[in-house]
């Protein structure tokens, strides 16, 4: 059976065309998310364009240095989904939880202690922080850290410096 579908659209005089909804939303395409497009031969193709996804060594390699200076337990997530944890192992790249997406567009840093539901997988009961991740200006996740003792003011900055080094 062929899952592929396909629409007529017309472009209007700006080169614009609209994707239609059922397509965005089986992509889990939103407002302010990147598109790549591309042509081959005779073709346009555009692809979900999930920016934290395409520098996994990289943000691998920032998520080790924060651990390794905050000895806390360190979440990276992008829109979607949970691309690393220290204590989770994300082969299958878990979904987040919905209450945390909410959490997470309010687009601002949060530091609070109690109960936070990051994915089915991992829930925390601890002093946490969630500080979202912007490049370019846009949201593209963030970054939780997590103790059961309180997090000090150089957790915070840690993590904002990290946090900063994946704007482009």
């Amino acid at each position: 059976m062929n899952n592929e579908l396909f629409f007529i659209k017309r472009v209007d005089n700006l080169g614009r065309i609209v994707i239609p909804k059922s397509i965005r939303s089986d992509l889990m395409i939103k407002d302010e998310d990147f598109l790549k497009i591309s042509k081959s031969n005779n073709a346009i193709l555009i692809e979900k364009h999930e920016q934290l996804l395409n520098t996994r060594k990289l943000y691998t390699l920032y998520m080790k240095i924060l651990e390794l200076n905050t000895d806390l337990e360190c979440v990276l997530t992008n829109r979607e989904q949970c691309l690393y944890s220290t204590v989770l192992v994300c082969n299958n790249i878990p979904y987040l939880d919905n209450s945390y997406k909410e959490l997470l567009n309010d687009l601002k840093k949060i530091v609070n202690n109690g109960a936070l539901k990051i994915t089915d997988e991992l829930s925390v009961n601890a002093h946490y922080g969630i500080f979202p991740i912007f490049i370019s200006g846009s949201l593209v996740g963030s970054i939780i850290i997590y103790s059961e003792n309180q997090l000090t003011t150089k957790h915070e900055q840690i993590t904002e410096l990290i946090t900063a080094l994946f704007d482009e």
